[in-house]
């Protein structure tokens, strides 16, 4: 018997998910970044039912924890309902986001979607004509799993293509929690062919031998979920004659957040710099066919750094101008340089007077302040780690005084 089908592996979703540092966009954009979830998804149905696929995995955090909106259940199900209308399953293993959710608990989903049990690994047969496929998998019970699942499901079933359906951590990775950690040779070990995980928001090729693969998240959500190597978006499995032959990234997202990073060479001066990041700019415009959130981070020694540091407001003002040409939205400009040479002893004296100016303070700050007014919502999210906040977690108090201390010469040298 041979067995030839195509399925789609997705992860991730967290629907109508809160999302931070919003108020720096705009009502517009910030309107588009809480939507593009939900577009997200509405690309992948879209994409599974052109591509004809035999069914799709959906590897855990639907939604987001205790968010109760039950108009994001409901969206969900006629998401679902569009593959139901072509016969195409849907199979789920729910993960920790969900294992809080309301909606989960209280949401009856349509007959062609089935969810793995959350008390032991549970083995589904898709009716695939011409291929004998078993799927195995265990849903989050709870938000924290400190087992390792993957140990307790069951070995290959003789003559199908087996595939595991897991939300983990694996071995671990500093910007997510650690759930139902599991080593790779404890999912090779089971004899599938193919493991589709969740949990991990970046793309990843665990292994070929089996084939053990991350999605990545459907779509980016902040500035800490840009990618540089990906679009957002699902994996697209082709199997013939039982083999598999294919395992390709569909970009699926909506918008996409990107980070831009400018190094400037010792004799650049204004224009060099402002032809930099035009430069810059156009690429981007020019690699991506959806919507841009940028974050813009200038660095290096340079002629140019007065120049930014001095006037600030212009600067950004100039900056977000260009970025707006090339239809690209600024989330955040990162001021990082640093002048050639080192002030002389009267520049270096006249510090004390600026120190009691302020105005001048208070412009410093500003930074900070956007830092600390997100903090509550830090306390549940990875802090950035280029932010005022990662360098004051760790110590790393020269990086701040450097910061405060170029800022206040560029200033005395332009006379600002």
């Amino acid at each position: 018997m041979t067995m030839n089908f195509q399925f789609l592996h997705a992860a991730d979703l967290h629907l109508d998910s809160p999302l931070r540092g919003m108020s720096v966009l705009g009502d517009e954009l910030a309107r588009q970044v809480r939507m593009a979830p939900r577009r997200a998804l509405e690309n992948m149905v879209d994409f599974a039912v052109r591509q004809k696929v035999a069914f799709v995995i959906v590897a855990g955090d639907i939604y987001d924890g205790d968010w109760a909106d039950s108009n994001t259940g409901l969206f969900f199900n006629r998401q679902l309902d569009k593959l139901a209308d072509v016969n195409i399953p849907v199979y789920i293993a729910y993960g920790n986001h969900d294992a809080n959710s309301r909606i989960r608990k209280n949401l009856r989903l349509p007959s062609n979607t089935k969810v793995f049990n959350d008390k032991k690994a549970e083995t589904f047969f898709p009716s695939v004509d011409g291929a004998d496929i078993a799927l195995h998998g265990q849903s989050f019970k709870a938000r924290t799993v400190e087992e390792n699942l993957a140990r307790s499901y069951p070995s290959a079933v003789p003559g199908h293509f087996n595939i595991g359906v897991l939300h983990t951590s694996l071995g671990g990775y500093r910007e997510h929690a650690k759930h139902a950690p599991a080593s790779r040779d404890d999912l090779a070990g089971k004899g599938y062919d193919y493991w589709a995980l969740g949990h991990i928001h970046k793309r990843e090729v665990v292994s070929k031998e089996p084939w053990i693969v991350y999605p990545g998240n459907l779509q980016g959500r902040h500035i800490g979920e840009a990618d540089s190597e990906n679009r957002k978006g699902a994996t697209l499995v082709t199997v013939a004659d039982g083999n598999i032959t294919d395992v390709c990234h569909e970009p699926l997202d909506e918008l996409r957040w990107v980070k831009i990073e400018i190094t400037l060479q010792p004799d650049d001066g204004e224009d060099d710099l402002y032809k930099k990041i035009r430069d810059a700019f156009a690429k981007q415009a020019a690699d991506n066919d959806i919507p841009l959130i940028a974050r813009l981070v200038v660095q290096g020694k340079s002629r140019a750094s007065d120049i930014i540091r001095a006037s600030r407001e212009s600067f950004e003002l100039t900056v977000r101008a260009a970025a707006e040409n090339n239809s690209i939205s600024l989330e955040k400009i990162r001021i990082n340089t640093a002048p050639v040479e080192e002030p002389g002893e009267e520049i270096t004296a006249a510090i004390n007077g600026i120190a009691n100016d302020d105005a001048a303070i208070a412009r410093l700050l500003d930074g900070v302040k956007e830092d600390m007014n997100i903090i509550h919502q830090q306390v549940r999210n990875t802090i950035e780690e280029d932010s005022f906040l990662a360098k004051l977690r760790d110590g790393c108090h020269g990086e701040i005084a450097d910061d405060v201390r170029n800022d206040l010469f560029a200033r005395i040298r332009r006379g600002k």
